[in-house]
C-alpha cells in the first residue's frame, strides 16, 4: 500500500468519526432514529455497524504502518514511516481521550448510553491495545495512564447483559493490574496526577465489585495500592477518595479496626499538613455507619465529637462539620444496644447536636427533627427505664406538634412505629409503676396512645400496611408481658382484645393476629377464663 493510499484511508476513518460525533449523544441519535421508518431504521443500524467494522479495519491498517515488519514490541526499529505512524497514533489517542471524556461526562449527567457502544469507542479500543502491548510510542506516561483510567471507568458502566458487564469489569480489573505492574512506565513526575489516575481506577472498580466473590479481588487491589504508596512515596500517595473506598470495603468485611485505622491515618495526615488525603464528610460518615451497624455508641459519639474539635482547629474549607447523616448514625446506634440509660443519653446527644448547629459547629439545616426524635423515642422504648413511659409521651407529643406547626424544614409525618414505641415503652415499664402510689394506670396510658394513633391514622388516611406496623409491634410486646415475669402487673390480655376491637373499627383483616396469638380466639379465651374462675372457687 502506498503512502498516499494509507493517508487516504486514515483521512476517511477520521471523517467517519467526525460524522459519527455529530450524533454522539443518545439524545441526538434518538432524534435521527425517530424520523426513520422501521425498515429504514433497521438499515440505518446495520450501516452503522458495517461502518464501524470498516473504520476499525482502516484504523488498524493505518496504525500498523506500511511495513508489516513494524511490530508493536520493544525491539521495533523506527523509520520515517514509523515516525509518521506514531504521530497518527498520538492524534488517535487524543481523539480517544475526547470520546471517553464526552461519554463519561454524559453518563454522570444522567444520559443513557446505547447498547452498541462500539459505534463510538472503536478508536479507543485500538489505542488501548497498542498502549498495553508496547512501550514503543511517544505518548506521555501521564496521558497514557489517564487513557487507561478512563477506559476502566467506561468498561464498568458500559451497558449490556450481565455477562457483558462482568466481562467489562474483568477488563477494567486487568487494566488496574496493568497500571500497577507497569508502574515505572506510567508514574511520571507529577505526584498529584499519578495518584489521581491510579487511585481513581481503583475507586471505580471498588465501587462496582460488590459481590461476595469479588471481595478477595478488592482486597488484593487495596494491598497493591498500599504497597505502592509505601515504595513510591516520592511519586505516589493515596487520595482521600481511594481511602474512602478502602474504608467501604472494610465495612463490608466487618473489619472495624481497619476502618477506624484508615480514618485515624487520614486525620494524622491532615495534622501533618497533607491536604491531599485529608478526611472529608464521607470519610467520617463511613466510619459512623460502621459504628451504627455494630451498635458501638461510645465510638460513634467520639467520632462526632472529634469532627467538631477538628473543625474548630482547622479552616472551614478544609475539614467538614457533622451533618444530619452523622447525627442520625449515632442516634440509630443508641437503638441497637438496649441500656437503661440509652434513652436519656440519646436525648442528650440530640440536644448537644442542635446546640452545635446553632453555634456553627454542625450543619443540620436539612435534619428532619421528627426522624431524629423518633430515634430517641425508640431508644427510650427499648431501654427498659422506669422513665421511658413519660418521656416517650413527651417526645411523641413534640413530634405531633412539629408536624402540625412545621419547623425549619418540612417535617416528615409521624409514622406508625413511633406510636408503637410509645405504647411499648409504657408496657415494658409497668414493672416499675405502683398504681396505688403514683396514680398512674399503665393500661390507660396504652389506651391513650391507641386512641391518638387511630385518630391520626384516620386524618392522614393511612393504608392497611401502615396500621399493621403499629399493631404487630404492640401485640408482640403485649404477648411478652402476658406470659413474662410482669404478667401480674398489667392486664395484657384485656389490652390485646381492645387492640383487636380497634382493628375491627379500622376495617383491618386480623386473621394473621388471631393465628399468631390463639389466646385471642373465643374458645381458648373462654377456657382460660373458666379455668381461672374454677381455681378461685376452689
Amino acid at each position: 500500500m502506498t503512502s498516499k493510499a494509507s493517508f487516504h484511508i486514515l483521512r476517511q476513518s477520521v471523517r467517519y468519526q467526525a460524522h459519527q460525533s455529530r450524533y454522539a449523544t443518545v439524545h441526538d441519535r434518538a432524534k435521527v432514529a425517530i424520523r426513520l421508518s422501521p425498515v429504514r431504521l433497521y438499515s440505518y443500524t446495520n450501516t452503522l455497524r458495517q461502518d464501524h467494522h470498516a473504520a476499525e479495519s482502516n484504523l488498524n491498517q493505518s496504525l500498523t504502518g506500511h511495513n508489516r515488519n513494524l511490530s508493536l514490541n520493544k525491539d521495533s526499529t523506527r523509520t520515517s514511516v514509523g515516525q509518521q505512524t506514531e504521530e497518527r497514533f498520538y492524534m488517535q489517542a487524543i481523539k480517544a481521550k475526547e470520546q471517553l471524556k464526552a461519554i463519561l461526562h454524559g453518563t454522570r449527567k444522567g444520559s443513557v448510553m446505547e447498547r452498541d457502544g462500539q459505534s463510538f469507542i472503536d478508536i479507543q479500543e485500538t489505542v488501548m491495545k497498542r498502549i498495553m502491548l508496547t512501550d514503543d510510542h511517544q505518548i506521555d506516561p501521564a496521558f497514557a495512564a489517564k487513557l487507561i483510567n478512563m477506559s476502566a471507568q467506561y468498561s464498568t458502566i458500559r451497558p449490556g447483559s450481565p455477562q457483558q458487564r462482568e466481562i467489562g469489569i474483568k477488563y477494567a480489573y486487568d487494566l488496574f493490574w496493568h497500571l500497577v505492574n507497569k508502574k515505572e512506565k506510567y508514574l511520571g513526575d507529577d505526584m498529584e496526577s499519578n495518584s489521581a489516575f491510579f487511585c481513581d481506577t481503583f475507586s471505580t472498580l471498588a465501587y462496582v465489585m460488590r459481590e461476595p466473590k469479588q471481595v478477595g479481588m478488592v482486597e488484593k487491589m487495596v494491598h497493591a495500592l498500599q504497597n505502592l504508596a509505601a515504595t513510591e512515596n516520592s511519586r505516589f500517595q493515596l487520595t482521600t477518595h481511594a481511602i474512602n473506598r478502602m474504608m467501604k470495603h472494610y465495612t463490608k468485611t466487618n473489619n472495624f479496626r481497619k476502618t477506624l485505622q484508615l480514618l485515624d491515618y487520614m486525620i494524622e495526615s491532615w495534622k501533618q499538613g497533607n491536604r491531599f488525603r485529608a478526611p472529608n464528610l464521607a470519610s467520617f460518615n463511613i466510619a459512623l455507619h460502621h459504628c451504627n451497624e455494630l451498635g458501638d455508641v461510645e465510638r460513634a459519639t467520639d467520632v462526632v465529637h472529634d469532627m467538631v474539635k477538628l473543625y474548630e482547629q482547622g479552616q472551614t474549607s478544609e475539614l467538614p462539620r457533622p451533618d444530619e447523616n452523622s447525627i442520625m448514625h449515632v442516634l440509630t446506634a443508641y437503638t441497637k444496644r438496649p441500656h437503661p440509660l440509652a434513652g436519656a443519653r440519646a436525648e442528650a446527644f440530640l440536644r448537644w447536636a442542635l446546640e452545635r448547629h446553632e453555634d456553627g459547629m454542625a450543619d443540620l439545616v436539612d435534619i428532619r427533627l421528627s426522624s431524629a426524635m423518633g430515634r430517641v423515642l425508640e431508644a427510650w422504648s427499648k431501654s427498659g427505664s422506669p422513665e421511658s413511659g413519660p418521656r416517650t409521651d413527651n417526645l411523641m407529643q413534640r413530634i405531633l406538634d412539629q408536624y402540625t406547626a412545621g419547623g425549619r424544614v418540612p417535617e416528615e409525618s409521624p409514622v406508625a412505629l413511633q406510636f408503637a414505641f410509645n405504647a411499648n415503652a409504657w408496657i415494658t415499664s409497668c414493672q416499675y409503676i405502683q398504681n396505688d402510689k403514683t396514680g398512674v394506670v399503665v393500661e390507660d396510658k396504652v389506651r391513650a396512645v391507641l386512641q391518638k394513633m387511630e385518630q391520626f391514622g384516620i386524618n392522614e388516611k393511612w393504608s392497611s400496611a401502615q396500621y399493621w406496623k403499629f399493631f404487630w409491634s404492640v401485640m408482640n410486646t403485649l404477648e411478652v408481658a402476658r406470659i413474662g415475669e410482669n404478667k401480674d402487673k398489667i392486664q395484657a390480655l384485656a389490652l390485646m382484645h381492645e387492640f383487636t376491637n380497634s382493628m375491627d373499627r379500622l376495617n383491618l383483616n386480623k386473621e394473621r393476629v388471631m393465628q399468631k396469638f390463639p389466646i385471642l380466639s373465643g374458645e381458648v379465651a373462654n377456657e382460660k377464663l373458666y379455668s381461672l374462675h374454677d381455681t378461685k372457687q376452689n
